[in-house]
């Protein structure tokens, strides 16, 4: 299964690598969390 996200930025983020956490869950208990880093430019 593939779900999109939308991620919105603030227009005054700094620059920098900053790392989003992505936790997914199933019937209410955790089964995976995947970290993910991304550059504002």
């Amino acid at each position: 299964m593939r779900k999109g996200v939308v991620l919105e930025i603030p227009r005054d983020a700094k620059k920098g690598v900053y790392t989003a956490r992505i936790s997914i869950f199933s019937d209410g208990k955790l089964k995976r969390t995947r970290h993910r880093d991304f550059r504002i430019i």
